[in-house]
């Protein structure tokens, strides 16, 4: 909850928010599969990105984070203006 709270708070100033989740689901020690889609399904119409599933490998860039590499083979690459 904490950290979709900072999601929150920092989309509040601007930015743009990704959330890169372990689980299959949102919130997945308080609510079941179907909450955590309704709530996932919140978050983005908040705009905010939700990204499930997702096991970080490493941290991608070299003198500040670029992106994320994730197990399954995919990366996730940060856009900066």
């Amino acid at each position: 909850m904490l950290g979709l709270e900072a999601a929150r708070g920092l989309q509040n100033f601007g930015i743009e928010v990704d959330v890169i989740h372990r689980g299959s689901y949102l919130m997945g020690q308080q609510q079941d599969p179907q909450a955590g889609a309704i709530l996932k399904a919140s978050i983005e119409k908040m705009g905010i990105r939700v990204h499930l599933s997702k096991n970080t490998t490493s941290v991608l860039g070299e003198d500040r984070v670029t992106g994320l590499a994730f197990k399954d083979g995919r990366c996730w690459s940060m856009t900066w203006s």
